[in-house]
């Protein structure tokens, strides 16, 4: 047998991973720029459009009008997936689309399936800043 036939027959029987099935989604990296970047506007506390705010695993799991926006491990039954690959959201504004890129739903999707972990604060909110010159 040649080597060149035994190369590839030895590159047959080795593992094949793709990137994805390799890497998990990090809130913190990959979710938060997204939801900060195109969702927090609209769907915060203090005024969250159609009752819903994504600031907090238990708001988004409880959900606004329309019911919970995410199942942890259910991209397919999460409102918030369905409505970011249908394109309805981020709404249009001023007459221009905002449809989020594929990768970036792709992301979602993942985060969604992979449990949907969350940090323990408030998306979207900093810390006080506190100064020596504003302690009184």
């Amino acid at each position: 047998m040649s080597v060149y036939i035994r190369c590839i027959l030895l590159l047959l029987t080795l593992p094949v991973h793709s990137a994805a099935e390799q890497s998990t989604t990090d809130f913190e990296r990959d979710v938060a720029p997204i939801l900060l970047s195109r969702c927090i506007e609209c769907h915060q506390s203090a005024n969250p459009s159609g009752g819903l705010s994504l600031q907090t695993a238990t708001a988004q799991q409880q959900g606004g009008d329309s019911g919970p926006a995410v199942r942890p491990g259910d991209a397919d039954g999460s409102l918030l997936i369905s409505r970011v690959l249908a394109g309805e959201m981020p709404p249009p504004a001023n007459g221009h689309e905002r449809r989020l890129p594929p990768a970036e739903a792709e992301t979602l999707r993942r985060w969604v399936t992979e449990g949907a972990t969350f940090p323990k604060q408030i998306l979207g909110s900093t810390p006080k800043l506190r100064h020596f010159s504003l302690i009184e």
